[in-house]
């Protein structure tokens, strides 16, 4: 027995039933009424539905060879995976040719894909699909594993089991039209209407569900200036969370796109991880109206450098990371390791030669904010000063470090032992990166840098460079990826044409949140904008995700630390910000005494938010995730369906879920919008008097990620008495910014 989807949305909702063996073994029935969901037997088929189903909608057929596949060979609890990735496939489908994530391994053969059927710690099993067939209907036709390999160029599928599947389509739509008729008013989609719209949360917040050539009579003062500007110099669009950068970028894009006489015309759109290129994707696709974003490429800038490098350049390594994100994570856990090892063995000899202050950095404690800040220093060093050099271990590596001239940007070695230490660091983290046959993702950069000067990247530039480059989270790109983009237009006798958009609340090393930093000593150069020649500059100041009520709270908890030395780019002018948002409830603080009433003050709120029902999404952010578990634990305890993102990759698992509160990190919901914000989980060492500065940082760059998450109700639980968070918070009730509620 196969099985078709009416389009999409029927395959989310169906992906959001939670227990799926039960349906596709028969054991579950679907209540329409109840579920938003309409399923239709017909001879050898189970037909799903939506309500509002449009005829000309692709459909998603899998064929009986899957679901029997399903049903005897995988786990039931992980049935849902292998269908989630299907269904990503399908919404990658409709911006050809499809570009997915490289860890899934995908394969092409005319119209027909294979690639990995779930996450690999589940198996080893992929899915062979047909794209496009009949026009717009994806099938699925076979899943595989190690044992029954395919070969994808003689695959015939069974397209008879797929014409029998479409001629009793009709019939089945008439009776499921007849299920929902069937259903009272009030209880319609009570499920459908309820499960979290990821869209919503993501790109929805974006682009607020308007169309490209409605927001060009919506777009405020900064937003037309970036989206009109036509000069040959590159723009740097600045601004806060809510601001309208991501919008602005894509408006630009597509009317570059559009309004361009050149049949050849070429844009790229360079982000930093594959979560926000895909967010980036749904924005363009969701805008356009012709829908035909195609000429846009959306790629990580690693994906980019793995497209030009010669294959010849890996010879047989794999790259340490997905995209530049995930690959740092790695090369700051690798370093540490490595120091680690050193320090408890060969380091008491390097130690006599080392200045004071790089000795208390090597031993302060291990994975402390002030070790991984040395960790994060080391990092940027190999990168940006011993790669960069072309220094590799060897019998000159050492004159040619020590002859380096050191500057301000560089992290602070004040003697020859200090580099010999830092050398020596480099040295076995090469040979561990070697003897694993891994590169890391500073290496494929550089290594990209110098082919980007050869003559045979200006042979190819022409007709491979992009005639515009646009970048979103610019603050999240080191020096080198900043020069790579300089190489990537097509014409090199011309200034590089480059968008820009920037968060400067959110510090790059900030972004890290499994590797907490204190005060780091390297910085940028800037040369790489220097090579830019005349960048314009413009800020955003108007708000348009969240309330007027939202942005006083934002002002207030910066104008709290006026002398707090933020960085550079903390300069913007926060008395400017305007929010463009209705007006709407005042932030709560509800002061608690203890970790436990922290706890249970926030499953109440929860329980009193999520019972007001409607289809708001709700979201408790944490501003420390020590005790994550222990608040997963008790809203579960009370009945409560939570949804628990312990990293960045499951933003997307969210729109498998029916409706949920979202338990998170403020980290891991950047990028993210909610109609209501439980801000809660402050850290310990908030309590710690005077709060190391860097600590202090950290706390106001994750409240202001937190509070800004909410576009109408923002509760802060905030435990502690007298400390300088609870004070601060009491010094904004008195100036009626906060409602203190018992």
């Amino acid at each position: 027995m196969g099985i078709v989807f009416s389009n999409t949305n029927a395959l989310l909702t169906f992906l959001s039933q939670g227990d799926l063996s039960s349906i596709l073994k028969s054991e579950k029935k679907i209540d329409p009424c109840k579920d938003g969901l309409a399923m239709v037997k017909k001879d050898d088929f189970h037909y799903f539905y939506e309500k509002n189903q449009n005829e000309a909608d692709g459909k998603i057929f899998f064929s009986s060879e899957v679901l029997d596949y399903l049903k005897s060979r995988v786990q039931n609890d992980q049935i849902s995976a292998f269908i989630q990735r299907a269904h990503r496939i399908v919404e990658l489908s409709k911006k050809l040719p499809i570009r997915v994530p490289p860890d899934w391994s995908e394969y092409h053969s005319k119209d027909l894909i294979t690639f990995f059927a779930a996450p690999r710690n589940l198996g080893n099993f992929r899915w062979i699909a047909q794209i496009s067939v009949g026009g717009n209907d994806v099938c699925f036709w076979k899943i595989t594993s190690n044992s029954e390999t395919v070969d994808l160029d003689n695959f015939q599928p069974d397209i008879d089991q797929y014409i029998r599947a479409k001629s009793k389509m009709p019939e089945a739509a008439a009776e499921a039209s007849k299920l929902f008729s069937d259903c009272e008013p009030d209880q319609e989609f009570v499920a459908l209407t309820g499960t979290i719209d990821l869209n919503a949360a993501t790109f929805g917040a974006v682009t607020g569900h308007k169309t490209y050539s409605k927001w060009q009579e919506d777009l405020n003062l900064q937003q037309r200036q970036f989206f009109e500007h036509n000069g040959d110099h590159s723009v740097k669009l600045r601004g806060p969370a809510g601001s309208g950068k991501t919008l602005a970028l894509a408006l630009k894009a597509l009317k570059e796109l559009n309004n361009s006489q050149k049949k050849d015309q070429s844009i790229l759109f360079v982000t930093h991880s594959w979560a926000m290129a895909e967010q980036v994707d749904g924005i363009l696709m969701s805008l356009n109206e012709n829908g035909d974003t195609s000429k846009i490429t959306v790629f990580p800038l690693l994906e980019i450098a793995k497209s030009i490098l010669p294959q010849s350049q890996f010879f047989g390594s794999t790259v340490l990371g997905n995209d530049s994100y995930a690959g740092k994570i790695e090369q700051l856990r690798r370093i540490s390791k490595i120091l680690s090892n050193l320090k408890n063995s060969e380091w008491p000899l390097f130690a006599l030669g080392c200045s004071e202050e790089f000795k208390n950095r090597v031993e302060s404690v291990i994975e402390s904010p002030k070790w991984n800040s040395l960790v994060w220093d080391l990092m940027h060093e190999f990168a940006a000063v011993l790669a960069a050099a072309n220094i590799l271990p060897g019998i000159n590596a050492e004159r040619k470090y020590l002859s380096i001239e050191r500057l301000d940007w560089m992290m602070p070695l004040y003697t020859d032992g200090d580099r010999r230490f830092v050398l020596k660091v480099y040295a076995e983290y090469l040979k561990e990166l070697r003897s694993e046959k891994v590169l890391t993702v500073d290496q494929v950069i550089n290594d990209l840098l110098s082919y980007l000067e050869t003559f045979a990247w200006n042979y190819r530039r022409e007709t491979e460079g992009f005639d515009l480059i646009f970048i979103d989270e610019f603050h999240l790109f080191t020096e080198q990826e900043r020069q790579v983009l300089n190489y990537l237009t097509k014409d090199p006798s011309a200034f590089p044409k480059l968008f820009m958009a920037l968060d400067p609340r959110q510090s790059p090393y900030e972004v890290y949140v499994d590797f907490p930093i204190a005060d780091v000593k390297s910085r940028q150069s800037g040369q790489a904008e220097k090579e830019l020649g005349q960048i314009n500059s413009i800020e955003l100041t108007k708000v348009h995700r969240f309330s007027p009520q939202i942005l006083k709270l934002v002002k207030f908890i910066q104008y709290s630390y006026p002398t707090l030395e933020l960085g550079e780019d903390w300069l913007l002018d926060i008395g400017k910000w305007e929010s463009s948002e209705p007006e709407a409830t005042k932030p709560k603080y509800i002061h608690v005494n203890s970790l436990d009433e922290e706890i249970n003050r926030t499953v109440q709120e929860a329980k009193n938010l999520f019972s007001k029902g409607g289809g708001r999404r709700l979201a408790i952010v944490m501003l420390d995730e020590s005790n994550g578990d222990r608040f997963l634990e008790s809203l579960e305890a009370a009945g409560l369906p939570v949804f628990f993102m312990r990293g960045r990759d499951d933003v997307d698992n969210m729109r498998y879920r029916r409706k949920s509160i979202i338990l998170a990190s403020a980290e891991y919901t950047a990028g993210l919008q909610f109609d209501d914000v439980i801000v809660t989980g402050l850290p310990d060492y908030a309590t710690l008097t005077p709060i190391p500065v860097h600590q202090r940082r950290r706390i106001l760059s994750l409240m202001y990620i937190a509070v800004s998450r909410a576009t109408e109700r923002v509760e802060l639980i905030i435990r502690g008495l007298g400390d300088e968070y609870s004070s601060m918070l009491e010094r904004a009730v008195q100036a009626d910014i906060l409602d203190a509620v018992n």
